[in-house]
C-alpha cells in the first residue's frame, strides 16, 4: 500500500531510494525535439530502459511542453497501444511517445498529451514517483496542482523527513513487495479533470488494492489533485479481482 499513503518515509525513508544517490529515471523518449527553447533539465526522454539521472535542482525553470497530439479523445477501454514500461525504483511504469511523459526533470516527469490516455499515464507516473521520489519537493512543485492541499502535503512530509533523519534508519527495502500497475478504471472524463480508480498488485496478483485519484489538467499538463489533508488517494480499498477493471500491466498491453 506504499504508492497510495507516501506516509513510508515514517518508517525509515523513502522506500527504494539510496542514501544521498539517484533513482533510476527509466523513461523512455516521448517526444521530439522541438527546439531552442528546450533546457538541459529538460532533455527529450531517453530510450526505454533503467538509466540513472541525476536530480535537478528544485529552482531550475521548467522547459515548455512539446506539442502532443490530442485528437484522440475517447476513454479507454482497453489498454492503450503503442505503451512502452521502464523500470523505476521496483515499479514498472508506462509512458507513451503520442501521450507523454514527454519531459523529465530528473525524478519528475510531466507534458502528457491533453487526453485521457494522458491523464491515464499521468496517473499511472505521478503517483508512483512522488511516493518513491528522494526529491520529492520537485515531483511536488512539477507534477501535482497547486493549492492549500498541496501546501499541506509539503508541511506534512518535511515533518516526517525530519522525524526520520533524527532517528536511525531502518534498511526495510522493497523486496518485490512493491505494488505493480494491474488495471485501471475511469470513473468520470472531462477536459479538465480525470477521476481514475487504479489497481496495484503485489505477489503475482494474489494481493491486489485500488486507489482513488483525481488528475486535473493545470497549467497545460495533467497533474494530481491532492484530496483534503494532502492524501494522495480519495479512497483505497482492498480488491478480490479485476472485475470491472481494465487489464493494465508491463507484457500484457
Amino acid at each position: 500500500m506504499v504508492l497510495f499513503g507516501v506516509i513510508a518515509v515514517v518508517n525509515g525513508g523513502v522506500p527504494g531510494a539510496d542514501d544521498g544517490g539517484t533513482a533510476d529515471d527509466g523513461v523512455s523518449s516521448a517526444a521530439a525535439d522541438t527546439g531552442d527553447e528546450q533546457e538541459a533539465d529538460s532533455a527529450a526522454l531517453p530510450a526505454a530502459t533503467p538509466t540513472s539521472a541525476s536530480p535537478l535542482p528544485s529552482a531550475a525553470p521548467a522547459a515548455p511542453c512539446p506539442a502532443l497530439d490530442a485528437k484522440d479523445r475517447a476513454v479507454p477501454t482497453l489498454a492503450p497501444d503503442g505503451v512502452t514500461w521502464s523500470l523505476y525504483h521496483d515499479s514498472l511504469l508506462p509512458m507513451s511517445a503520442t501521450a507523454g511523459p514527454a519531459r523529465a526533470d530528473g525524478d519528475a516527469v510531466r507534458c502528457f498529451a491533453h487526453t485521457p490516455v494522458g491523464a491515464l499515464l499521468a496517473a499511472a507516473q505521478v503517483t508512483t514517483r512522488y511516493s518513491f521520489s528522494a526529491d520529492w519537493q520537485l515531483v511536488m512543485d512539477r507534477s501535482l496542482a497547486p493549492g492549500p492541499e498541496r501546501d499541506a502535503a509539503r508541511t506534512a512530509r518535511s515533518a516526517a523527513e525530519a522525524a526520520a533523519s533524527a532517528s536511525p534508519r531502518a534498511d526495510t527495502g522493497t523486496g518485490g513487495t512493491v505494488m505493480q500497475l494491474a488495471g485501471f478504471k475511469f470513473v468520470s472524463y472531462t477536459d479538465d479533470t480525470a477521476v481514475i480508480q487504479m489497481m496495484r498488485a503485489t505477489d503475482g496478483g494474489l494481493h491486489m488494492s485500488s486507489a482513488l485519484y483525481t488528475i486535473k489538467w493545470v497549467e497545460g499538463d495533467w497533474r494530481l489533485q491532492l484530496q483534503s489533508g494532502g492524501k494522495p488517494a480519495a479512497m483505497v480499498q482492498e480488491e478480490s479481482s479485476l472485475s470491472g477493471f481494465v487489464p493494465w500491466q508491463a507484457g500484457g498491453s
